[in-house]
């Protein structure tokens, strides 16, 4: 058990801390609260998350920009 910032405990790894908040585990909240030094490894899940969206929507935007090619290059016929 090591002391960092004020928490008593075992320390975890970017991956633990990770699946730990995953599971809403309230140790793995207090261990990040309480390290001043985890800012960086937030930053690193933050932005591994905004990746991740990223490319889940890649897929919906270029699906999107298919179908609607062809509706913006067919003349509409003009009504009568």
């Amino acid at each position: 058990m090591s002391t960092q910032s004020g928490y008593i405990g075992p320390r975890r790894s970017l991956v633990e801390r990770a699946i730990g908040c995953a599971r809403l585990d309230a140790g793995a909240f207090e261990e990040v609260e309480a390290d001043e030094t985890a800012t960086s490894q937030a930053a690193a899940i933050v932005f591994l998350a905004a990746v991740a969206s990223g490319i889940g929507n890649i897929n919906e935007n270029v699906k999107s920009l298919i179908c609607e090619l062809p509706c913006r290059t067919t003349p509409t016929p003009a009504k009568a």
